[in-house]
């Protein structure tokens, strides 16, 4: 072999496909390209629970200390060095075919999207959502990350948790929603009991029960009478919620953009707007806080004073 080859970098520049052209042509020509050909490609096949890196690091030892004091040949050589080219192989198959399978949800504006999880629990995304989760590792650990606004129907079995930025709800077999959007968080129980821990606060809501809690703030309890969340009936309900929040439902349900918002801030609204007439939504919102607006073909509501 090519004294050139005897090179541990020269080995990872071929696995990364960075040998000069003069180089892959000579390492092709010699008598132990064909032999490391042959190493890759089984290491490609290695299964998970095929490959024991303990073992194979002890092997290796094991001729290492049979060789100390002589003179390497060659072919030992060529053993050794595909024998660390197999080791590097196998752990980087084990650790990348070994990894949980992240599972990753998201809904457009204007769009609603339901999955069933692996337990047969389902979750229902509102507009403009998203929600993660590991499939593999689902049966031990029932967790899903959630930005935005999700209905959940959880089946009974292990503690199911859905984690936010806001606060973090636990459940073992509830229907609840959860509302996740830029420093608004709120949770409803519709059936069971739910674990509400957002901030320094914890609660247990019962049925007919919701916690909210607005830019960091301590939370408050309140009730409520719907039997199942209103976006999921294609109508969007608030009760005394900063009009922020109200035009940002807006935005996501019909894919529009408000301009002139900030100035507005200090309103809040109660009422129902539909999810299917835009026209009728904005005048819902806006006509009854008696907020003046102008509707673009661009998808544009400026808001006036």
């Amino acid at each position: 072999m090519n004294n050139s080859f005897k090179d541990d970098t020269f080995l990872a520049r071929w696995l990364n496909n960075e040998l000069t052209a003069e180089e892959l042509e000579d390492f092709k020509a010699s008598e132990d390209y064909a032999l490391y050909e042959k190493i890759v490609s089984g290491a490609s096949t290695i299964q998970p629970n095929e490959f024991d890196g303990d073992r194979m690091l002890a092997l290796i030892k094991d001729k290492r200390s049979n060789t100390i004091g002589t003179k390497p040949s060659r072919r030992m050589w060529l053993y050794g060095a595909a024998a660390s080219v197999v080791v590097a192989l196998s752990f980087l198959v084990f650790n990348v075919l070994s990894r949980p399978e992240l599972i990753e949800v998201a809904s457009k504006k204007g769009e609603k999207k339901t999955l069933t999880l692996p337990d047969g629990s389902e979750m229902t995304l509102n507009a403009n959502s998203t929600a993660s989760y590991f499939e593999d590792d689902w049966e031990k650990n029932r967790f899903i990350s959630l930005s935005g606004e999700a209905y959940f129907k959880v089946k009974t079995g292990k503690r199911f948790t859905v984690k936010t930025r806001s606060g973090n709800v636990h459940v073992l077999g509830t229907q609840f929603n959860v509302q996740a959007i830029n420093g608004f968080f709120e949770v409803k129980c519709f059936e069971g009991s739910v674990q509400v821990e957002s901030g320094e606060d914890e609660e247990i809501l019962k049925p007919k029960r919701a916690y909210r809690r607005l830019n960091k703030k301590r939370g408050t309890l309140g009730t409520f009478k719907e039997a199942t969340p209103s976006w999921t009936q294609n109508e969007s309900s608030f009760a005394s919620v900063p009009i922020k929040y109200v035009l940002i439902a807006l935005e996501n349900q019909y894919n529009i953009t408000f301009q002139g918002k900030t100035a507005f801030n200090d309103l809040t609204f109660s009422g129902t707007f539909p999810h299917d007439d835009l026209d009728v939504a904005l005048k819902v919102v806006l006509s009854s806080l008696q907020i003046d607006y102008k509707v673009a073909g661009n998808g544009i509501v400026t808001l006036e004073d």
